[in-house]
């Protein structure tokens, strides 16, 4: 990709990411105008919303991975990991949400398979140091993020201290706090 291309791109992300977290259902052209683009170049870059999302989908995939691979056999590696998915999602909820709305049923799918493998490894550590239940799967830490997002969507005022809190009673149906043990 040539270097104005990426910057493009880059702008359009970032752009995305603001314009989303402050409205899940924005429009495209606000998007573009954030960039400072046409709309011409945001849909070469992205034909239509669902790409877009499933773009933004990637990009916050692609840090968790780097944390996951950072702190790879840790047993603290999945409350770091639970944490900062749900700090995502309180953090910006509007963003989560055009996202998870955004994105075609496929995207959405493969983000789901890619987060549930990328869990894996770490809730087995989690669970051979006896900080998470041993009947814990993957499949449970999704459950909590739609658990989440039904807090955030009744809590008028939620945000990082809601999401504190959520984990903290999390954590205590589903294993113990590091701090605890």
């Amino acid at each position: 990709m040539r270097r104005d291309a990426l910057r493009s791109r880059q702008a359009i992300l970032a752009a995305a990411r603001e314009v989303f977290a402050a409205a899940s259902s924005a429009p495209m052209s606000e998007v573009a105008r954030r960039a400072g683009l046409g709309e011409a170049t945001l849909y070469r870059h992205f034909p239509d919303r669902a790409r877009l999302m499933a773009a933004l989908a990637d990009e916050n995939l692609a840090v968790l991975e780097r944390l996951a691979t950072e702190h790879a056999g840790s047993p603290g590696a999945f409350e770091m990991l639970l944490s900062a998915l749900v700090g995502d999602q309180t953090g910006s909820p509007g963003l989560v949400l055009a996202i998870r709305n955004g994105s075609g049923r496929d995207e959405h799918a493969d983000y789901a398979r890619r987060l549930r493998a990328l869990l894996r490894e770490p809730i087995r550590a989690a669970q051979a140091a006896g900080l998470l239940r041993e009947d814990f799967t993957p499949e449970d830490a999704l459950l909590i993020g739609y658990m989440v997002d039904g807090v955030l969507a009744r809590a008028a005022q939620a945000g990082p201290a809601t999401g504190a809190r959520v984990l903290d009673l999390v954590w205590r149906g589903i294993g113990h706090r590091l701090a605890d043990g």
